[in-house]
């Protein structure tokens, strides 16, 4: 399984499935068992996403926090790991009626994923928009003024108050 992280750094059409609940990244404290991810805006044809493993990245939501949805994921499935023939119960070969699902809104997709997988599900579109792994580009994209010392600083700063928050409550 692909799991990206940072920005999404791709050349060709992917599709990835997400399962996990819509969240208020204020809320967000990072540990191991948990996976966040934040799908921002389109870029080209495709959506920018970071996975938020690091207080850096939450930083760079937090800063930009009307660009992204945040999920806390409990899976992240590239087109590799995941059969939507099977998802949908469509027989293999029935492109009509593959082809049908895709002819779908996104929301309707996403409503149909859900009741199929179980859980609450959104299928993410990336397509050949070239989003490089570059710092840079992404202040430029969402006109940040502030630069990456500003965000190392905050980082740190958050990552100091999380585990003060941590001593508290023990």
């Amino acid at each position: 399984m692909k799991i990206r992280t940072g920005f999404v750094s791709n050349s060709s059409s992917s599709s990835f499935l997400l399962t996990g609940e819509l969240i208020n990244i204020d809320n967000i404290i990072l540990n191991k068992n948990d996976k966040f991810v934040a799908i921002g805006e389109y870029l080209y044809d495709g959506l920018d996403i970071i996975v938020i493993d690091n207080y850096f990245k939450l930083v760079m939501v937090l800063e930009t926090t009307e660009h992204f949805m945040v999920y806390n994921c409990e899976t992240f499935m590239d087109e590799y790991s995941f059969d939507l023939y099977n998802i949908l119960n469509i027989s293999e070969g029935d492109d009509e009626q593959f082809d049908s699902f895709f002819d779908l809104t996104e929301e309707e997709q996403n409503i149909i994923l859900t009741k199929k997988i179980g859980k609450n599900t959104v299928m993410v579109e990336i397509d050949d928009y070239n989003s490089k792994n570059n710092f840079e580009l992404y202040l430029k994209r969402y006109n940040i003024t502030k630069t990456e010392k500003d965000f190392e600083k905050l980082a740190n700063k958050y990552l100091r108050l999380e585990k003060l928050k941590r001593v508290l409550n023990h």
